[in-house]
């Protein structure tokens, strides 16, 4: 979930056969995991697995679930009983946190890294921009002012990290008197 922002509902119907490999437009090779959503017709989607994740499934055969219990059977409703379980085996002890919270932060990571949020929308299923911006970008305020240096280079027009970047400062009105140019 935390890697490919899927609902609990919608891990547990993933299969070996849902994984594929596409190449990019750049040539380079992308796992991607058909997601089968129930809510909406938007939830049925095909979204980017990282490579950590991709080895760790790409064993599955075609027909078995992705995600099964310890007795390799499909989860069913009680995913929350599940996740509390792996997180007692992983020492994990915060009492508020649940599956689905996982999602919430998959959301919030693709708006942190600056993914346009139609983009986040389409990873995760939603059918309303709304929701992903309202709910599932849970940014702080240190999010807004890590922002501050990209701002600066929209209104100078130059992009960061590009050769002229070094030599890029703020626009001065004609009738104000710039500090060092008097």
């Amino acid at each position: 979930m935390m890697l490919c922002g899927c609902r609990p509902g919608e891990a547990a119907e993933c299969k070996g056969s849902d994984l594929e490999t596409v190449t990019s437009m750049s040539g380079d090779p992308v796992h991607i995991l058909h997601i089968r959503g129930t809510k909406t017709k938007a939830a049925d989607r095909r979204v980017p697995v990282p490579d950590e994740l991709y080895d760790l499934i790409k064993a599955v055969p075609p027909e078995e679930y992705i995600s099964v219990t310890r007795n390799h059977g499909k989860h069913g409703q009680n995913w929350s009983r599940h996740f509390r379980t792996f997180c007692e085996h992983a020492k994990i002890t915060a009492d508020d946190l649940s599956a689905y919270n996982l999602r919430h932060e998959y959301g919030t990571e693709c708006a942190r890294r600056g993914l346009d949020v139609r983009v986040i929308m389409r990873l995760m299923g939603h059918s309303s921009i709304k929701m992903t911006a309202e709910v599932y970008t849970n940014l702080e305020d240190s999010d807004v002012l890590s922002s501050v240096s990209t701002l600066r280079h929209v209104r100078s027009g130059v992009h960061p990290g590009s050769p002229s970047d070094q030599d890029v400062h703020p626009p001065v009105h004609p009738k104000s008197k710039a500090v060092g140019n008097a």
